[in-house]
């Protein structure tokens, strides 16, 4: 009897193992594609000016490795099996830094500064970094601003702000990601063009050396 009883049991516990499905939590990682021509690291930079990439603040909602999903305008529920590979400040901040790097704008550009006191900061703020879902289809959403202040005047220099939003073909996580990648690119493309406008207006408008 007490055979019969554990083979039973055996078999339930069988029964259930296989018939229960496995759910695997997937992962997502926003980066930007390095530029096949890696003359441009070659180059001499545009400003021998130095500039701190401040760690990129985002806003609490999309601050952790959850994915928010936002369905109606003041609500937002969160993925349960789709997150962040890394949380979305400290993965930005890299990919603001490789870019900058990439653009050669300035003499150095980091997000680790020690005894050097920088010439420039760089202040990043993301205010939405979600999917949203009407209608049936899904869109990337970015909103991001940029700063860039002079630490010895105190000033801001540059300024703009981008709320960007790119509506998918499919739902489809890995597509959102690429979107919302694609997204940073474009902006942060934009910003460079800004930082290089401005030190070459500043190295114009500078007097000229007596001889």
């Amino acid at each position: 009897m007490k055979k019969i009883l554990f083979f039973l049991l055996f078999a339930a516990f069988l029964w259930n193992g296989c018939g229960r499905k496995t759910i695997l939590r997937k992962y997502y990682v926003i980066e930007i594609p390095v530029p096949a021509d890696s003359i441009i690291l070659d180059k001499p930079p545009l400003t021998e000016k130095t500039c701190e990439i401040l760690p990129v603040s985002v806003a609490s909602p999309f601050a952790n490795e959850r994915i928010a999903l936002r369905r109606q305008t003041h609500e937002i529920t969160y993925y349960l099996n789709h997150r962040w590979a890394v949380k979305p400040d400290e993965v930005i901040t890299q990919q603001i830094e490789r870019h900058l790097q990439q653009q050669r704008i300035f003499s150095l550009a980091t997000s680790r500064f020690w005894k050097l006191i920088p010439d420039y900061q760089l202040k990043t703020e993301i205010y939405q970094l979600e999917a949203v879902e009407e209608n049936g289809k899904l869109t990337a959403h970015l909103h991001i601003d940029f700063s860039l202040v002079d630490t010895h005047s105190r000033k801001v220099v540059i300024y703009f702000s981008a709320n960007r939003f790119e509506p998918l073909p499919k739902k489809n996580m890995n597509l959102f990601a690429d979107a919302l990648s694609n997204l940073l690119s474009r902006e942060l493309h934009t910003l460079s063009q800004k930082m290089t406008l401005y030190f070459q207006n500043s190295r114009e408008n500078q007097p000229a050396e007596k001889p």
